[in-house]
């Protein structure tokens, strides 16, 4: 179990009034001694009242495993702000300008 009440941030808001927070994320035993960090991410309040919530794992593979997984909420593709700004960051990660280890924190809304 990761503790998160350090954050201190709302994972969920609704209004000015109503927020709520993940405290802690659960892992495998196997999955948490490979835990780098977490971190909280806010999407534009237009799109969803929920937060990302990253987790960065390392990984202790002796060889290449291939592209990563990656998954999105395939509702936000029918947003044109949120497909430039996808672009925009994969390119920078193809091109190598932007190394994306973050992980999810709080505010994951999504349809996987």
């Amino acid at each position: 179990m990761t503790d998160l009440r350090s954050l201190e941030t709302s994972t969920f808001r609704r209004g000015a009034t109503t927020h709520s927070t993940i405290d802690c994320i659960y892992l495998s035993l196997d999955m948490s001694i490979n835990y780098v960090d977490a971190d909280v991410e806010f999407l534009n309040s237009e799109w969803t009242d929920h937060a990302l919530l990253q987790v960065t794992l390392k990984t202790d593979l002796l060889f290449d495993t291939g592209p990563r997984l990656w998954r999105d909420n395939p509702v936000y593709t029918n947003i044109k702000e949120y497909r430039q700004n996808l672009t925009s960051m994969l390119t920078r990660l193809y091109d190598g300008k932007k190394l994306l280890l973050r992980t999810c924190h709080h505010k994951t809304y999504g349809i996987w």
